[in-house]
């Protein structure tokens, strides 16, 4: 296989993922990890291995929490997984980050601060820094350092703004709401809630243009659920 096809197979991947047919992704990221593993070929099958991670965890998002175990175990396999991996340390920064994710997941917030931290300072200057620096505003939120997450969202967002042209444009739609919907509950908790509004509204309506337009409706379906969540969490307070 060609370099080009095996890039091509992480991309077909992430678009499957995207598209909420994510079990059709994971088949093809593992016929591209055999086929890297087969020519010695790291580079690429870390590439396959990081992408893999974000598909454990949109399954882990989707499913029933029957389930959430068993994707929480494999999204720590594979994270640990890439960090042994014989490549240079700067291919190592999407395992730090997912690795932080599986941090969250757990609410073990020192730990994935730590995590992302890490991933942050090994994509320095990299096109897509701002989209890592936006999970470590979320963490720092989580350890209450709340002024600092507030200075480092807008960080985040400034950067992606100024790599806009360095993503496809479904890609950057999927960064852009991402970062707003962190960004909304940044500014909550530091009092600015009309700002938060407007990056939810925002964030919103970016994540519908995926759903109508491109047909991808993980962003979609995730600020719907963190509206459900909203939403209980009023209830319970009555």
């Amino acid at each position: 296989m060609q370099q080009g096809g095996r890039l091509d197979g992480v991309q077909q991947a992430a678009l499957l993922r995207e598209r909420g047919q994510i079990v059709e992704a994971v088949t093809l990221l593992d016929q591209v990890m055999t086929t890297c593993e087969k020519n010695g070929d790291w580079i690429h099958f870390a590439d396959a291995l990081a992408e893999r991670i974000v598909c454990w965890k949109h399954l882990l998002q989707n499913r029933p929490r029957s389930q959430e175990s068993k994707y929480l175990s494999l999204m720590k396999r594979d994270a640990e997984a890439g960090l042994r991996l014989r490549v240079s340390i700067s291919y190592k920064s999407p395992f730090y980050l997912r690795l932080g994710d599986y941090y969250i997941f757990l609410h073990d917030f020192v730990l994935a601060e730590r995590a992302y931290r890490k991933a942050v300072d090994l994509k320095e200057g990299e096109f897509d820094e701002g989209e890592y620096i936006a999970h470590w505003a979320e963490s720092l939120l989580a350890v209450e350092q709340t002024q600092y997450a507030l200075k480092v969202i807008r960080q985040s967002l400034n950067l992606a703004m100024k790599h806009k042209g360095g993503y496809e444009r479904w890609h950057w739609l999927i960064v852009l709401s991402g970062i707003l919907s962190r960004k909304v509950k940044i500014d909550l908790v530091n009092g600015h809630k009309r700002s938060a509004q407007k990056a939810f509204a925002k964030g919103y309506a970016l994540a519908w243009v995926l759903l109508v337009w491109y047909w991808k409706p993980q962003r979609w379906r995730q600020y719907h659920q963190a509206i459900r969540d909203e939403l209980l969490k009023r209830m319970r307070r009555r």
